[in-house]
């Protein structure tokens, strides 16, 4: 897998102190690639270095501070570049202009992970609208148990929010577009708090936020590196089982993780407004294969809102 970034220093925090960098200039790298770089670097020398890594991946793009979210531009030129090659990360130390889920704000501070990864799956995947989300929580939280303390303890926060003992940690996102029943591209983004937390308007959606650290004793266990390194892992292994066996997999380890099935839940519009309407309120009993809500004593399943527990 090839790296560049603009910031040796930077780019050590995510790669064995062994590897070797070397300048390049943007108009070096190919075409597709070259496009990417102009839009997410501001600076016309990078470094460069090569490392192993499982397939997908074939490119890792290490930004110390993003002026726009990485998601949004490899969004945008999934569409506008389609020679674009499958199998791209990328990964800011903070930046401008993130946002969460239904394009609410996410604050990108420096110390926590900020990642988003760019696929061409060129065929068809079951539930492929929902089947993204859960590839990327199911990573996550297989990320989180591999640090070994942690085994079992993140959750997952219908429908895309990643938990520990009630505080949020983090959350994801998916951008997927099909042609016919094809899935032609997907775009995850992925935002962890490893040291620091963030400073957000609490909410009853919300209540609490914590970082990877306030969990474990020894800091390196939530190392950039180290958490980059496991993540990347996991995802390209969740994507093959995706691509080969479709979501149903994915989604029973997603329901176990569950932290809302069998409690009491009420849902809410998903709305800007400081009071939304409440939809629904019941006790969840199943999720289904499109990560609908089944709730006790309520007729329709539930496919979006805004839930408190």
């Amino acid at each position: 897998m090839l790296v560049y970034t603009d910031s040796i220093g930077y780019g050590r925090g995510y790669l064995p102190g062994e590897s070797r960098w070397h300048p390049v200039s943007r108009n070096e790298l190919d075409g597709p690639i070259r496009e990417l770089a102009e839009r997410l670097f501001s600076g016309e020398i990078l470094h460069c270095a090569e490392i192993a890594a499982l397939a997908p991946w074939r490119y890792l793009l290490l930004v110390e501070r993003a002026e726009e979210s990485q998601f949004d531009v490899l969004t945008d030129l999934s569409s506008s570049a389609p020679e674009l090659p499958s199998g791209i990360l990328c990964c800011a130390g903070s930046g401008e202009n993130f946002h969460g889920f239904r394009s609410r704000p996410w604050v990108a501070v420096p110390g926590n992970l900020h990642l988003s990864a760019f696929l061409r799956p060129g065929r068809e995947i079951e539930g492929s609208g929902v089947a993204f989300i859960v590839l990327a929580v199911v990573s996550v939280l297989e990320t989180l148990d591999s640090l070994g303390i942690l085994a079992g303890k993140p959750m997952v926060k219908w429908v895309n929010d990643i938990l520990i003992g009630g505080s949020k940690l983090g959350g994801v996102l998916a951008h997927v577009q099909t042609q016919a029943k094809t899935v032609t591209s997907a775009v995850l983004g992925i935002g962890l708090n490893l040291e620091t937390q963030p400073s957000v308007s609490l909410t009853p959606f919300v209540p609490k936020v914590a970082a990877l650290s306030d969990f474990v004793e020894d800091s390196k266990l939530c190392s950039p590196h180290r958490v980059l390194d496991a993540l990347v892992h996991c995802l390209a292994q969740n994507y093959e089982k995706l691509a080969t066996h479709g979501v149903s997999e994915l989604l029973d380890t997603y329901r176990r993780r569950s932290l809302v099935i069998g409690e009491v839940v009420t849902i809410f519009e998903d709305s800007i407004e400081n009071r939304p309407r409440e939809i629904a309120r019941g006790r969840v009993e199943s999720i289904g294969r499109g990560l609908e809500l089944f709730l006790e004593g309520v007729e329709a399943p539930v496919f979006k809102g805004r839930l408190v527990l």
